[in-house]
């Protein structure tokens, strides 16, 4: 730890701030009044109150008696005017000051925490870390006070783990004192995810089995984080004892297809199963979003299985093209990355490379045919291979040698064809030789 000092005619003067102790706030207050001064003496005052010119600068000096560093340097200053300007951005707020031309550092570091502190609605100060100033915000916060702090997901996965940690566990705490359980308790969601990731992978393996083309290629699942639950919450206007009646997508399942075509079949998939209930569908394809994001949605009603009875909940699930799905997973890495304020140079591209993605989906609809009847021949070729080679594994154990030999041999051949009809032959001969040893493989 380092503490801040104020060196004054060559002497040591008193220890006004230590850098990394937390600032305690009086009990009941609740919200922002008359902000203390240097001439109160309380922590972090020297960091709130006017520097005069006359003044010396603010010297940093190691615990165990190292060289004083000096922190009220122009490269301090460009660092916290850069941050300044972006906390500006993030508040939407125009930021009132100007550097002053001739003026040092020290002048400026005041002047700029003063236009900064009076422009934001949140308390401002000004800690030393690691040799460098950092503008830090606060509220102050009395329980039970029902004043939920919105805490963007963005925001909360970006901070250090250990941070990171504290910051989901007040959150946790926060929805439990007031008996918002509700937002907590997203177990079931993750059942309901892993419950139906299992279901629909099953039906790919069962198409896959049977030789038949799936219209699904690939699923995946997610349950919210309880941020991003409080994020989206807020964002919607919605009451927190109302998130889960009015929140579709705190469980997410994903289906990606290869063709347009296929997401409709998905769909009637779906709507043909009996052990969920479509609520809602929207149609992001034939009419696509603003942003040039495609995709279909349905929100389907899930019941889970739980210690105390059944638990219906529900479920968002996208049916999306490959093309589609990679559109989305770029846009959505630069909307975190710009904040939800996209450049417009940017949000061009994305919507030229938008429409690109459509002439490829249109383009991959014309040969789809063709791509299925491969890939069909090659599920096919594959199941026939598995049973061939199941069968002579089991001839090892009663079949003559010299006869097994000639059979392995016979099929290494027909396989290097890479003729499906021969291949077909050859195992239903097969099938014939094991039937009469009676060791036929399993299908």
């Amino acid at each position: 730890m380092q503490n801040a000092i104020r060196i004054t005619n060559g002497g040591t003067g008193r220890i006004d701030h230590q850098g990394r102790r937390p600032l305690v706030h009086r009990t009941g207050y609740d919200g922002p009044g008359k902000k203390k001064t240097a001439a109160t003496g309380e922590r972090n005052a020297f960091l709130t109150g006017r520097f005069l010119p006359i003044a010396a600068d603010y010297l940093v000096e190691d615990e165990t008696g190292g060289a004083c560093v000096n922190l009220t340097t122009s490269e301090n200053f460009d660092y916290l005017y850069r941050s300044a300007l972006r906390y500006a951005d993030l508040m939407n707020v125009r930021l009132p000051f100007r550097a002053r031309k001739g003026s040092g550092p020290r002048i400026n570091i005041t002047a700029l925490y003063k236009a900064l502190d009076e422009t934001l609605p949140e308390h401002v100060n000004l800690e030393e870390r690691a040799g460098r100033l950092h503008f830090c915000l606060y509220r102050f916060h009395d329980w039970p006070d029902h004043t939920l702090f919105w805490l963007p997901v963005d925001f909360t996965e970006s901070l250090p783990v250990p941070l990171r940690r504290i910051v989901r566990e007040f959150i946790r705490r926060f929805v439990r004192y007031h008996g918002l359980n509700a937002v907590t308790e997203t177990w079931y969601y993750e059942l309901a995810v892993e419950e139906l990731l299992v279901k629909f992978n099953h039906l790919i393996k069962e198409y896959q089995d049977r030789g038949m083309y799936s219209p699904m290629e690939q699923v995946c699942g997610r349950v919210k984080s309880i941020s991003s639950i409080l994020d989206k919450a807020q964002k919607k206007n919605i009451e927190v004892d109302k998130i889960e009646e009015q929140l579709d997508d705190i469980a997410g399942i994903r289906i990606i297809c290869q063709f347009v075509e296929d997401i409709e079949k998905v769909a009637d998939l779906i709507r043909n199963r009996s052990d969920m209930q479509v609520v809602t569908e929207k149609d992001y394809i034939n009419h696509m979003k603003s942003s040039g994001y495609r995709s279909y949605h349905m929100i389907v009603s899930y019941p889970v299985e739980t210690f105390s009875g059944t638990k219906t909940i529900r479920v968002e699930i996208q049916i999306r093209t490959l093309a589609m799905n990679f559109w989305s997973t770029i846009e959505h890495s630069l909307q975190y990355k710009y904040k939800q304020h996209m450049p417009d140079h940017i949000r061009e591209k994305l919507s030229r490379v938008a429409d690109a993605i459509i002439v490829l989906d249109n383009e991959m609809s014309t040969v789809r045919s063709e791509i299925m009847d491969a890939q069909n021949s090659c599920q096919i070729q594959t199941n026939l291979v598995k049973d061939i080679l199941n069968n002579i594994q089991n001839l090892y154990t009663i079949a003559n040698k010299r006869e097994l030999v000639k059979i392995q041999d016979e099929f290494y051949r027909i396989y290097e064809t890479k003729d499906l009809e021969q291949l077909r032959r050859f195992h239903s001969d097969l099938d014939n030789i094991t039937e009469g040893y009676h060791v036929q493989a399993f299908k």
